[in-house]
C-alpha cells in the first residue's frame, strides 16, 4: 500500500530513521526508526520502500544523494518533508493486537536474513571463471 509520510523539522535536522539500499535496490529502504522521532509520528515504519522526496521520484539515488538533497531542503527554510513510501503490509489498526505488529516485524527480519545468507551463494553463481 502507498503512504504519504509528512515528517517535521527537528532542530538537529535529523528525521529519526535510517535507510538502507543495496547497489542491486532501486529505491532505498527504512532500516530503523527511532522511538518518539518525527519519522514516527509522521507514519514512517520500519520496512518501508521510499519512493519520493518532496514528490520527486528518487530512484537509483544513493543515501549520499539523499541526505545531500534533504540537507538543501532543509536550507531552503522548509519546515517539513514529504515521502512517499510502499508498505507491503497495512498499518494496523487499533482493534488489532500487538502480538500481531511484532509477528509482521519478525518475519520481515527473517525474510531479510533469508536474503542475506543466500547472497554470497547468488553471487558465486553469477561470477564467470
Amino acid at each position: 500500500m502507498l503512504q504519504l509520510c509528512t515528517i517535521y523539522a527537528c532542530a538537529n535536522g535529523t528525521l529519526g530513521l535510517n535507510l538502507s539500499r543495496a547497489p542491486w535496490d532501486p529505491y532505498p529502504w527504512v532500516s530503523g526508526v527511532q522511538e518518539k522521532s518525527n519519522a514516527a509520528r509522521g507514519g514512517v515504519r520500519l520496512g518501508d520502500t521510499l519512493l519520493e522526496l518532496n514528490g520527486v521520484d528518487i530512484l537509483g539515488l544513493r543515501i549520499s544523494e539523499l541526505a545531500n538533497r534533504l540537507a538543501e531542503h532543509w536550507q531552503s527554510g522548509a519546515e517539513c518533508v514529504t515521502m512517499m513510501v510502499w508498505r507491503q503490509q497495512a498499518a494496523l489498526t487499533s482493534s488489532e493486537d500487538a502480538e500481531e505488529a511484532s509477528h509482521a516485524v519478525v518475519s520481515r527480519k527473517r525474510a531479510a536474513t533469508c536474503r542475506t545468507m543466500q547472497m554470497p551463494q547468488v553471487l558465486s553463481a553469477c561470477t564467470c571463471s
